[in-house]
């Protein structure tokens, strides 16, 4: 990959905010491209929680260097808004039986455009056994838990992308959500959502709160 297109080769004014993305307020606001560690030593089982904001371009990379670190074997977990009107607080979250994580990351990149650009969907693979997870949310935030730190930290090195204490993101700004059909820029999440839902078998697993 050339210097100027990797995720250290960018200035971080140069941060490229999500199509689906529309901020508010902030108008001269400057987004880091960084990573910060949490442990969450209260989980049922203690692991790290490793939270990840770069540009939009670069999420399938990273998606897929932290995506290998997935076990062989994982669950895929598909996020969408309500469906009515009245449901626009709430998202839809569906979950897979097992599939081979081959199979997980071979779909995302199929699609990769959609889920590192759409501002309305949520995206990630779990593991069976419910400890180590990659997901994509709908800021495009990345999100990884693994009982292992240095296995997560070697692939973000590796992009380039630098640690912090405290990991400042812009969806602590007001913003707007959209999704990139609705702005004539790509995919129906819909159709992407039907596809996979028939593709892994999702089912419903819950209805919750956009936080």
């Amino acid at each position: 990959m050339a210097a100027e297109e990797s995720v250290s080769g960018r200035s971080q004014a140069a941060f490229e905010f999500p199509l689906g993305i529309e901020l508010t307020e902030g108008e001269n606001y400057q987004q880091r491209q960084a990573y910060e560690v949490t442990w969450l030593k209260d989980d049922d089982v203690p692991r790290y929680q490793f939270t990840v904001a770069v540009s939009a371009a670069h999420v399938p990379e990273l998606f897929a260097r932290l995506g290998a670190l997935l076990p062989e074997r994982v669950r895929v977990v598909f996020e969408i808004p309500g469906r009515t009107p009245s449901d626009e607080e709430v998202c839809e979250v569906y979950l897979s039986d097992a599939v081979e994580r081959d199979e997980f990351l071979e779909a995302f990149a199929a699609h990769d455009f959609l889920f590192s650009q759409d501002g309305m969907i949520g995206f990630g693979a779990l593991s069976e056994d419910e400890r180590t997870e990659l997901f994509l949310d709908d800021h495009k935030l990345l999100y990884f838990y693994s009982v292992d730190q240095e296995g997560p930290e070697r692939a973000l090195a590796s992009c380039g992308v630098p640690s912090c204490s405290r990991l400042r993101h812009f969806a602590e700004l007001s913003h707007v959500h959209n999704s990139l059909a609705s702005r004539g820029r790509g995919e129906d999440y819909l159709d992407v959502f039907d596809e996979f839902k028939r593709a892994f078998n999702l089912q419903w697993l819950e209805t919750k709160e956009y936080e």
